[in-house]
This record gives C-alpha cells, sequence and structure tokens, in this order.
C-alpha cells in the first residue's frame, strides 16, 4: 500500500486545514511544500477562498465553503448571531468530499478543526472508511475547558498526535498511550520573504512614531487571550516605549478599550485592527524593536517564528514553548514571570540596550530558526511518524536502531536511511510483554542454558550488523559494566564484610585498570533487607555520601538502585521492593528516593536499576517517564519477559542484563573474551556485585578488568545517543 521513497515516507497524504488563512495556513503552506520536495504527493483540503501559494507536488482543493464577515450573507448571519451555524452546515456539506480525498490517501493528516465538536464528526466519518489519521495539535489547552472530553475523544481517534513543544505532552492526551510525538514548529524565513523588505522609516513616519524611539510589536489574531491587556499595563511603565498592535480584531481592542484610551499611554499605541497581509507585516515587523508575546498559555508560536524570520528580538512569558524557542539574553528576553511587573521589566531591558543590540539578538533568532527549525528537517519527522502511524511500533525500532548503530552513524560508516530500511525495523522490533505461560516457558529455557547473552542477544545483532554493514561489521565490543551496589543493602547488618572499605578497594581495581562502570546507588541502608516484615532504615552517612560525591567526579555514573532495597516478599524467588505496589505508591517511593539523593548533594541519575532486578510490567511506564535507561537482569524475565537488549520501549531505553554477562567475574571472563575474539562490535551490559567479588578475593576481577579494559566503554557513550532519542 505504501510507496516508500525516502526512510519509509508514504506514496500520499492528505492534508486539511480549515480556513485557508491565518497562522495555522501559514505553517500548513511550509509544511506540504516541504513534504512534497521530500518525494510525497500531497492533497491539501482547505477553504474555497484560500490564499496559499502553489507549490510543486501539492495539489489544492477547494473543500469548505465559508460564509466571512466580508460577504453580506456573511455580515447578515453575524448580525442574527447565527455565524457559527451558517458555518457549521456548510462544514458538514463538505466531509462527503473529505471522504473522497480520504481513500486515495495512505495517510490523513489535519491541522485543526475551528469548531472541536465538527471536527471530531469529520475525524470519525474518516475512521469509518479505514483512514489512518494523524494530527497536530497546535495548541494543547482548549480555550473552552467544556470541549476537554472532545480532545480526548480526538486523541482516541488518531493514530499519532504532533505537539510544538517538550512541554506540550503532558496535556496531549495521546502522550498518555504513547502516541505523542514533539515536533517544533518550522520557520518563517521564508514566509518572511515573501513580505519583500519593510521600510522602517517610512512605516514608523506612517504610524506617529519618532525616528529614535523604542517600539514593540504584538502582531496576529487579537483575542482575549493574547495578552493585550498585560501589555498595554507594561507599557504604562515604560514612558519611552511604542507599541504597535496589528491584528485581526477577534474582541481584545474593545475588552481593553479602557486601558487604550489612558492618558499614559497617548500617542504611544498604534492600532491595526484588521487582518494584515505579509507586505504590510514586514513593514511593521521592520518599524519594531522587538516582538512581544504575552501569552498567559501557549503551546508554541507562528509569530515567535516570524519574528525570527524578519530578524526581531522577542519578548516572551515564560509559558508553554515559548521558553523552549526563545534563548534569554540570546535571541530576544524571557520575563520571569507571565505577569504585567516581568513584563514592564524586560521591555526596560529593550529600551535600556538600544536598537542595535535587540537588532543583534533578532539576526541570532533568525540563524537559531534556520537550524533548529528548518523546514527540511521538520517534514522528514513528520513523514517518520506517517510511517509509524501506518506501521505501529517502528517509532521504537527506530530509535533501537539508532542506538544498536550508534557507532557507525557518528563515524559515517552507516546512514540514517540504511538502519531504518523496514528488514531492519523487523529485526530490532520492540516485542509486547509475553502472557505468563510464555514468560515461565522462557525461565525454564534459561535455566537450561538455552537463553543466553551469546545466543539469543549477540548472534542475531551480528547477524544484523553484517547485513547493513558488510564487511565493515567486525570490531570490538562496547562493554558497559553495571555494579550492585554501593551502599550494599546488607552494610548495616555486616558493616566488616560490606561496608566502605571492601567497594573502595572494588573501585582501586576497576579505576586502576581504566574500566569506567556505574554503580547502583541505594538512598537508604535497611536492616535485615530481606525481612519483608522489618521497617528500620537509614540515610546514607557522611562517608557513604563523601564516596559517592568523590566516584562520581572520578568519572562513575549513578544510577538510582530503588529506595533501601528492603523486599516485599520473603521468598528468594520472588524478592522485590517494587512488585505489587499500585501507581501512587510507586511514584512516591521513585520520588522520594530521588529527593533523598539530592538532599545528600548527589547528581540526578538517569539510569535506574531495579533493587533484586523485579519490577512489574505495569511500572515500567513510570521508571521510563523519569529515566533515560532502565535496566534489569534475568529475575526480570518473570515479569517482563526476554527481550534483546537494547531496546526502545516506550520514552527510555530498556537494558536487561543476561548470564553469562551477568555474574561472578569468573563466569563474565569467558564470555567477554569470546566477544572480544569474535569481533562483535555490539552493547553488552555486564553486571557484576562487588560484595560477591569480594567474598572471592578480588583475584578473579582483577582478571576481568584486564581483559575487557581495552573494550570497555563509559556509559555516557551510551547516555548521549539516548538523551537525544529522547528529545
Amino acid at each position: 500500500m505504501v510507496a516508500s521513497n525516502r526512510a519509509g515516507g508514504p506514496g500520499r497524504v492528505l492534508v486539511i486545514e480549515q480556513g485557508g488563512r491565518g497562522g495555522v495556513a501559514d505553517y500548513t503552506a511550509a509544511l506540504v511544500a516541504a513534504l512534497a520536495a521530500q518525494g510525497t504527493a500531497v492533497d491539501l483540503a482547505t477553504a474555497r477562498d484560500h490564499r496559499y501559494p502553489d507549490a510543486p507536488g501539492v495539489t489544492v482543493h477547494r473543500s469548505f465553503r465559508y460564509l466571512r464577515d466580508g460577504s453580506p450573507a456573511g455580515r447578515a448571519l453575524r448580525r442574527a448571531r447565527l455565524g457559527r451555524v451558517g458555518n457549521g452546515v456548510l462544514f458538514l456539506a463538505a466531509i462527503p468530499r473529505l471522504i473522497a480525498l480520504a481513500r486515495g490517501a495512505d495517510v490523513v493528516h489535519t491541522e485543526g478543526w475551528e469548531d472541536l465538536r465538527l471536527g471530531v464528526l469529520a475525524v470519525a466519518a474518516l475512521r469509518a472508511t479505514g483512514a489512518t489519521i494523524v494530527q497536530t495539535e497546535h495548541n494543547t489547552f482548549e480555550r473552552d475547558a467544556s470541549l476537554e472530553r472532545t480532545r480526548r475523544m480526538l486523541a482516541r481517534l488518531t493514530a499519532r498526535t504532533i505537539v510544538h513543544a517538550q512541554a506540550d505532552l503532558p496535556r496531549a492526551y495521546a502522550a498518555q498511550r504513547g502516541h505523542a510525538v514533539v515536533i517544533p514548529h518550522g520557520e518563517y524565513g521564508g514566509l518572511a520573504r515573501t513580505g519583500g523588505e519593510g521600510d522602517r522609516a517610512t512605516v514608523r513616519a506612517a504610524l506617529g512614531i519618532p525616528e529614535g524611539a523604542p517600539a514593540v510589536l504584538l502582531f496576529g489574531q487579537l483575542r482575549a487571550d493574547k495578552g493585550l491587556g498585560d501589555l498595554l499595563r507594561a507599557a504604562r511603565a515604560v514612558p519611552e516605549l511604542h507599541v504597535i498592535i496589528a491584528g485581526e480584531d477577534l474582541g481584545a481592542p474593545a475588552a481593553e478599550a479602557a486601558q487604550l484610551a489612558t492618558p499614559e499611554l497617548a500617542g504611544r499605541v498604534h492600532l491595526r485592527a484588521e487582518f494584515i497581509p505579509m507586505a504590510d507585516a514586514a513593514g511593521l515587523f521592520a518599524a519594531a524593536d522587538a516582538v512581544v508575546l504575552p501569552y498567559p498559555r501557549a503551546s508554541q508560536s507562528g509569530v515567535l517564528l516570524l519574528a525570527y524570520g524578519f530578524a526581531r528580538a522577542v519578548v516572551a512569558y515564560p509559558v508553554g514553548g515559548l521558553a523552549e524557542a526563545v534563548e534569554d539574553g540570546e535571541t530576544g528576553w524571557v520575563c520571569a514571570r507571565p505577569d504585567p511587573e516581568a513584563l514592564a521589566d524586560a521591555l526596560g531591558d529593550v529600551v535600556a540596550v538600544g536598537p542595535e543590540e535587540c537588532a543583534r539578538r533578532g539576526v541570532a533568532g533568525r540563524r537559531l530558526a534556520e537550524t533548529r527549525f528548518a523546514w527540511d528537517e521538520i517534514a522528514q519527522r513528520t513523514r517518520e511518524v506517517y510511517a509509524d502511524a501506518l506501521r505501529p511500533g517502528d517509532a521504537d525500532a527506530r530509535k533501537t536502531a539508532r542506538i544498536v548503530f550508534a557507532r557507525e552513524l557518528e563515524s559515517g560508516a552507516a546512514t540514517v536511511a540504511e538502519i531504518t530500511e523496514p528488514a531492519v525495523l523487523d529485526a530490532v522490533r520492540t516485542a509486547s510483554v509475553p502472557p505468563a505461560p510464555v514468560r515461565l516457558a522462557q525461565l525454564v529455557r534459561r535455566r537450561r542454558g538455552e537463553l543466553d547473552f551469546a545466543s539469543a542477544v549477540a548472534a542475531p545483532l551480528d547477524a544484523l550488523r553484517h547485513e547493513v554493514l558488510g564487511d565493515d561489521a567486525p570490531g570490538p565490543p562496547r562493554f558497559l559494566v553495571r555494579v550492585d551496589e554501593f551502599p550494599h543493602y546488607q552494610a548495616w547488618d555486616e558493616p566488616a564484610r560490606f561496608g566502605t572499605d571492601g567497594f573502595e578497594r572494588f573501585h582501586t581495581i576497576l579505576t586502576e585498570a581504566g574500566v569506567p562502570y556505574c554503580i547502583a546507588v541505594p538512598p537508604r541502608v535497611s536492616r535485615r533487607p530481606l525481612d519483608p516484615a522489618g521497617t528500620e532504615s537509614r540515610a546514607l552517612d557522611d562517608r557513604e555520601i563523601a564516596t559517592l560525591q568523590r566516584i562520581e567526579r572520578e568519572g562513575v555514573t549513578l544510577a538510582l538502585h530503588g529506595r533501601d532495597h528492603r523486599t516485599r516478599h520473603a521468598s528468594p524467588r520472588r524478592r522485590s521492593e517494587l512488585t505489587g505496589l499500585d501507581a501512587d505508591a510507586t511514584a512516591a517511593l521513585l520520588d522520594g528516593a530521588l529527593a533523598e539523593l539530592a538532599a545528600a548533594g548527589l547528581p540526578r541519575p538517569d539510569i535506574f536499576v531495579p533493587p533484586y532486578n523485579r519490577f512489574d510490567a505495569d511500572q515500567y511506564a513510570m521508571l521510563s517517564e523519569r529515566f533515560a535507561i532502565v535496566c534489569s537482569g534475568p529475575e526480570t524475565i518473570a515479569t517482563m519477559g526476554f527481550h534483546a537488549t537494547p531496546q526502545w520501549r516506550d520514552g527510555a531505553l530498556f537494558l536487561p542484563s543476561y548470564w553469562p554477562l551477568y555474574g561472578h567475574a569468573r563466569e563474565v571472563l569467558p564470555a567477554a573474551a569470546a566477544l572480544m575474539n569474535t569481533n562483535k562490535p555490539i552493547w553488552a551490559p555486564i553486571t557484576l556485585h562487588w560484595g560477591w567479588e569480594s567474598d572471592d578475593g578480588w583475584t578473579e576481577l582483577e582478571a576481568l578488568v584486564a581483559q575487557i579494559a581495552p573494550a570497555a566503554a563509559h556509559w555516557e557513550q551510551l547516555l548521549a545517543p539516548v538523551r537525544a532519542a529522547r528529545e
């Protein structure tokens, strides 16, 4: 069904954007042009009186009829307060046309709905035809709180939801199912260029702004929630400042009529309450030193990207995605708070630094937009969302592939296109948690030696690498050494055997051999940790804290290891600090443990190591929310099943460690040597227990680290691509 033409994108997509003008239409115009440039055939369903420019590969369909205020019928309906009703009827009449277009598309991409309730009807009708639907939520907040249920329904009807900022994810209902993706709003340099060069002096003279006076611009639809009132209050406290207000009147000027008429602002406020063509916008942006976005709520802003396109600095409230798009002090100002007083401080700084500094920040904004918000990259990521919607699971598989081939991607030995071919994605696809009988069978196979790292993980990955890289596949493995744990979970009961002195010996052996490692850290030490009825535990003592702080400075990576390592189950086969806890109790344990580490002056870890290597499958989501890497061991097979390692799963990297790389140094050594001798350049997680090595007399540990030192990787080498994938 899908004609792949570049990294798995669909052959044809139907994009639906109702209005045909305004901010969302500007965004859609740039997106469809970029999609078409990458080989996707685009049908665009929009308004009959749209203002879209022609673009190669984009077929525009005049699907939506409007009764605009500029028409006699529209004005009559507005006076009768029937405008929404009339346009709603016309919208319903367009649904059959959308269905006909959807039948010829691989993916339907909606860019929002002017009436959300009618949008649900349209999406439901499209779904009934079998369409795969992706939606972009340009705002993740609904101005009418009663429509939140409707937003939830839309999320359920769509395969994927695109949002524009990390701050949007908690408000995106699709994120609860792992179906929300962050793709930034694209740059508007091209849109700005369509307006031509604005003449600053001419426009200022026409507005009545003195040549050297500082001026800021509020641009876009003039709604009550766009912060006009805050801007006017702030401007009253900055008497030198002129304020240009330009955009379609949607009620804000009338709501702020009293402020607009206040004597303190006389001669300093310049209002154009009408739709502004881009040629006129160019002049208004040229006349301003900075563009103001005093929005009390926001996801992302097309006006912000348009300001960057015109090389204008921005002043923004610290809300939603605005703070993510503004580099404070470099591309503009991020207010200390979203209130008029903080805005007045920022506007005062605009005046104080003068036009040259404002211009410098504007140029920096344009440069930032041309790199971080380039449409080519945004279109490619959008196409990846389409591919994932058509083939569920491809998104996680694509991230796993990037981790598996991280070294080759960095060196240029492999390309993203090569490692995201369907055959590669199928080979690394994240498997679901199997049912209990399958997990039991896997445990039996593991105990028989049939499911081990060499045969079930290393061999398939090595075969895949040869398939992708050919003769370039061989190379040294990348050993990731994980150590359980410090303080030792029995340090209270047996300090002479498991105290800090013993750990210091272990640390010295590894560091002198040049082997980096990750240490699992419980923030508390329990008395009798194997007794579920026990309650006594203590915080880390001063020496333990000092040791952890020192080894972290020396390059050791810290991981969270539960809270106090007390098992909730007496049976050795069920020991776990986590299993059986409900969601609230699990969250409280994890967040409390992180808070205790912070109170001890230790950095927040990106890695989680479960005590006793066991957690419930439904607890994984809470772990992946908080940590970039979730480790485990053979015990997790009972609750999660056997899975390849590493594997991207629901927002984090799942990194189980299996025998024979999990065990005593004497067991790990021959397996590690075999990986080195056969040149399998894969991530190979080794798990050691320093208490076991102490009991064994250290000599076997010394032999192991001498063997693996040339191939031991620092955990930051894995964390770097993992963090990139999480972004």
